[in-house]
C-alpha cells in the first residue's frame, strides 16, 4: 500500500504520495540549479512501479507540486 510523504517550505507542511520519484525531485530542485518546468515536469511525469505498487504523476500534477512550493517560496523563478 502506498503511503504519504511530508513535504515542508517556510514553516508550512503538506503531503504527497509517496511516489519514489519525489525524492529525486525534491534533492534535483535543492541542488539551486535552474531548471525548466517542462523539464521536470516530463521527468516527473508517467507511472512507475515501485515494491509493487504503482505510481501515477501527470504532468500536472507535477506542476501543482511546484506550484505550492512556489507559493510557500520552497522554490523561486528567475527571468
Amino acid at each position: 500500500m502506498a503511503g504519504e510523504v511530508v513535504c515542508s517550505a517556510s514553516g508550512h507542511a503538506f503531503v504527497v504520495p509517496d511516489d519514489p520519484r519525489v525524492p529525486i525531485l525534491l534533492r534535483r530542485l535543492n541542488t539551486g540549479q535552474p531548471l525548466r518546468v517542462g523539464q521536470v515536469t516530463a521527468a516527473s511525469a508517467g507511472t512507475v512501479r515501485h515494491g509493487g505498487v504503482d505510481y501515477a504523476a501527470s504532468r500536472r500534477q507535477i506542476r501543482g507540486l511546484l506550484e505550492r512550493l512556489l507559493s510557500l517560496r520552497g522554490i523561486s523563478e528567475q527571468s
